[in-house]
């Protein structure tokens, strides 16, 4: 046994280190990036919550990460969940995930967390290389909004695509909820935020605007990028501390220079007992001014940036503009810590210390970009624009050739005591380590970033494309996709919808990658758009969250990414109270009145005009088919989800005219279970006219096979299918015979749903003039319209394509209706015509009518595209359970003649 034994220990050793070597394998070469923002709350003891979120992207979906405290009282953790984001098997297979950890701080005093680890996926710089996350949390309460200072709000997608032949500029989401002004700028290795710590060569990142810009590079392969996003106050605040002093902060000046845009931070720090300090070119704070005679034994640490080639002129030499006694140091260090004098020592005199003279005086105006916001929940292309007035920062200076980048002090000496060291220690010793750049004097001046939070991604440039216009290969994004920037409004316990379409002529669209936050999920519907959807809840409520996403393409087996898109989503209380019911068949909904803010008139209706929204003193409510009222259909891969919504609209007869829209979409969704089934066929049936004075009728759109109008196409043949060029012939008149009428035809417009105001369109007629050239009438000043057109290329863009138009019916042979008018330029007044109050009326309001669907004909192996929905005659699968009340209501208002007009496209668009 005794000659076996070291056999066996051999045999473990090896298996060990065989096990340990397979660890180390599958680990290596699997990071893709990461970020961290954070959000925090004051608690009624005066203790802090501080809601941590991070993402991180390895080769697989990891279930833990740790971050470590590095430095000040980081707190306890209280809780700590993570979950999938997104992920993707190209690009190495990559898998996204968001943690969310919640931490209970006893002070509001800085720290710093850390997470590192080895290693980068294999990149073209150093194969692999250490990674290192560091974010700086200061949680200073602030003068200008009375609340805990907060992070920037960002996030990108861990892995973006460029051929080596297309330049891009890839703009990152810097969104600062405080207001402050945030920049970017590459991580310094000093401070532990970075790993590989390169700044690549043919990309050029523009630290103002955060937008990092490719050109040209010889190299394919990935790139990866390690930035630290800082904010900076755009005026002048302080930063009140429970158990240290406060400390004013200001704004950033810049200095540009050919590479990118460098912020310069200043510190004014108590007077020091220097005898002599060297002009030294260093890498760090260490080693600019190791000559500086000191009597203390306390040694600071400072976490924050420096920039290398650091100047410091000799602490005696006589500046001929500066006669001031106060100690200022101008550097571009932001990481200057005072050195402090023996408790016992005062200082009346001070010496300066000044950088060479050699830049120019200049003001930088801070300009934040006009952002968009959109108050829906389910998004809407119908922004209103606001722009935050730009403020323009000017430093003050001594000299018109010295740039003095601190604010205005008073030359008057300064007493030190032991009273005004750090509070903040790591040990209350003789040697004390202090953690954080401030000064204890009764206040400090800096302009020091508020907080540093990193952001990490990986980007690979691909071998060059056949063309880098975006949407042949490279794909391009379409209505309804929001514009990078906008700010949207989300609402506690109600789910978020971001709808996201791009198409490419000769790549196929085959996956939207997202990034956001926790629990966001995606689905692709058979309209070719991707919805992201996620619910905030009551822990949410008041914060910002952001979400990326690009388009992904692919062309044999190249894989080609559209622009990176960002937005963030700010949290509100709840919307309107709603009760909504979906049947086998219908849709019904019940709302108070009280929960709706601004609410004018009873003026309501759903997306088909002719469909009414009943009021009382305290509710609203309606009932529509599932397939009546211009109800839109969805279809993913679990569901099949029926949308309408409730809006208000402007009787013309009224003398006021209310300026607030609103919306309030209900949707159903059904799932894909055969227990129950319900048929119905997607003709229109004939809308319902009542006006006082002119009497009930109804009225109806059909479509005809011949221009003899005597066979109308049979309902349950619907969708119509069409040839580009087919003859399609139209007629609308009354069920029954209305004596001394006729019909105008006012507009007419086709569109994806059965919706007139889809801003996505392709007008036929306008103001009674035709748009589309091929439109022939039949009929004129008769109690029905007939008329033709070609089927056009706008069918084809789309699944399906509904025609909706406005009709007036007037008195028959009278010269003073619309009717008689005809087709009236757009630019032109109408004649106004004068009515007395009693006489009676000779024409009706508009009113709107729709047919379809329409779609090209389809080939055989087109018919099978989209086999869970047949348009023709859909089959839903419902639950046993006889009605579901499981409905988003939301609401959006908008002012009138702000909403986006959007023009039909040429072929070649798409």
């Amino acid at each position: 046994m005794q000659n076996t034994s070291p056999l066996i220990s051999m045999s473990l050793t090896s298996l060990l280190l065989a096990e340990l070597l397979l660890v180390t394998t599958a680990t290596a070469s699997h990071f893709y990036g990461g970020s961290m923002t954070f959000n925090p709350r004051r608690n009624h003891d005066g203790s802090y919550k501080v809601e941590l979120r991070f993402k991180t992207t390895y080769h697989s979906c990891y279930g833990y990460d740790y971050w470590q405290c590095s430095s000040g009282q980081c707190g306890n953790d209280v809780s700590t969940v993570i979950g999938k984001v997104d992920s993707s098997p190209n690009g190495g297979s990559w898998c996204q995930s968001e943690g969310v950890i919640t931490k209970m701080v006893s002070t509001n005093s800085p720290f710093q967390l850390l997470k590192s680890g080895c290693c980068w996926i294999y990149n073209t710089v150093t194969d692999s290389g250490d990674w290192s996350l560091l974010t700086y949390i200061d949680l200073g309460v602030r003068s200008d909004t009375s609340e805990p200072n907060r992070s920037p709000i960002s996030t990108t997608l861990p892995f973006v695509r460029v051929p080596q032949n297309c330049p891009r500029r890839y703009n990152l989401l810097a969104f600062d909820p405080d207001g402050d002004h945030v920049t970017c700028r590459f991580g310094l290795r000093q401070n532990q935020e970075c790993g590989i710590c390169n700044q690549p060569a043919g990309f050029t990142l523009n630290e103002h605007n955060c937008s990092l810009s490719y050109s040209h590079t010889s190299f394919r392969g990935v790139y990866s990028f390690e930035l630290v996003l800082e904010d900076f106050p755009v005026r002048k605040i302080t930063l009140s501390y429970t158990n240290q002093p406060s400390k004013e902060t200001f704004p950033i000046s810049f200095i540009r220079n050919r590479r990118s845009a460098y912020y310069y931070g200043t510190t004014i720090m108590t007077p020091t007992s220097t005898t002599e300090s060297t002009a030294t070119t260093a890498e760090s704070t260490k080693s600019t001014t190791e000559s500086t005679t000191t009597t203390t034994d306390s040694t600071t640490i400072t976490p924050t940036t420096n920039y290398p080639t650091t100047k410091t002129t000799k602490s005696t030499t006589t500046d001929p503009t500066t006669t001031t006694e106060l100690t200022t140091t101008t550097t571009e260090s932001t990481t200057m810590a005072p050195t402090t004098n023996d408790p016992t020592t005062t200082t009346t005199k001070s010496t300066t210390t000044t950088t060479d003279p050699t830049t120019t005086t200049e003001s930088t105006t801070s300009t934040t970009d006009p952002t968009t916001t959109t108050e829906s929940h389910k998004l809407t292309c119908h922004p209103t624009t606001t722009t935050i007035e730009s403020t323009t920062m000017t430093p003050t200076t001594t000299d018109p050739t010295t740039r003095t980048l601190t604010p205005p002090t008073t030359a008057e000496s300064t007493t030190m005591t032991t009273s005004e060291l750090p509070t903040t220690t790591i040990a209350t010793t003789t040697q004390t380590t202090t953690t954080f750049p401030i000064t204890t004097t009764a206040t400090t001046t800096t302009t020091l970033a508020l907080s540093k939070i990193p952001l990490q991604f990986s980007l690979q440039v691909d071998g060059p494309a056949p063309s880098c216009t975006e949407g042949e290969y490279l794909p391009r994004f379409l209505h309804p996709t929001p514009h990078h920037g906008e700010q949207l409004s989300a609402r506690v316990n109600q789910e978020l919808e971001i709808r996201v379409k791009a198409s490419a002529s000769f790549s196929t669209i085959i996956d939207v990658i997202i990034s956001g936050p926790l629990n966001s999920t995606k689905y692709k519907t058979t309209t070719g758009e991707y919805v992201i959807n996620w619910t905030p809840t009551a822990e949410n409520y008041g914060q910002h969250f952001p979400f990326c996403f690009i388009a992904e393409g692919q062309f044999g087996s190249n894989i080609y990414h559209s622009e990176m898109r960002c937005v963030v989503a700010k949290v509100n209380g709840k919307g309107p109270e709603a009760n909504v019911t979906c049947s086998q068949n219908s849709m019904s909904v019940t709302i108070k009145r009280s929960s709706i803010k601004n609410l004018h008139g009873d003026h309501l209706r759903l997306i088909n005009p002719s469909c009414r929204v009943y009021t009382n003193s305290t509710h609203l409510f309606t009932n529509t088919l599932l397939n009546d009222c211009g109800t839109q259909i969805e279809e993913n891969n679990n569901e099949l989800i029926f949308k309408n919504k409730i809006i208000t609209f402007d009787d013309p007869r009224d003398i006021i005219t209310r300026k607030d829209n609103l919306e309030i979409e209900i949707l159903c969704k059904y799932q894909k279970r055969t227990n129950v089934t319900l048929d119905f066929y997607t003709h229109r049936p004939p809308i319902f006219i009542s006006e006082k004075g002119f009497g009930t009728f109804n009225y109806q759109f059909e479509f005809y096979a011949s221009a003899n109008f005597q066979n109308s196409r049979h309902p349950e043949s619907y969708p119509l299918e069409y040839d580009v060029g087919d003859k399609i012939f139209m007629k609308i008149e009354p069920v029954t015979p209305v004596l001394n009428t006729e019909i105008f035809l006012e507009s007419c417009v086709a569109t994806p749903y059965d919706n007139p105001n889809y801003p996505v369109s392709y007008p036929i007629i306008k103001n009674g003039c035709t748009v589309d050239e091929t439109v022939r009438f039949f009929s004129s000043h008769q109690p029905y319209v007939q008329f033709e057109m070609e089927a056009f290329k706008f069918i084809g863009f789309h699944d399906q394509v509904f025609i909706s138009c406005s009709i007036i019916i007037c008195e028959a042979n009278n010269p003073y209706t619309r009717c008689s008018q005809g087709c009236i330029n757009s630019t032109v007044a109408p004649p106004a015509h004068h009515h007395h109050r009693r006489e009676a009326p000779i024409q009706t309001g508009s009113h709107v009518i729709s047919q379809g669907p329409l779609r090209l004909k389809r080939s055989a192996s087109q018919v099978t595209v989209s086999p869970g929905l047949n348009l023709n005659l859909v089959v839903v699968a419902v639950c046993l359970v006889a009605t579901v009340a499981m409905v988003c209501g939301v609401i959006v208002y908008r002012a009138r003649g702000q909403r986006i007009r959007y023009q039909p496209l040429s072929s070649h668009d798409f």
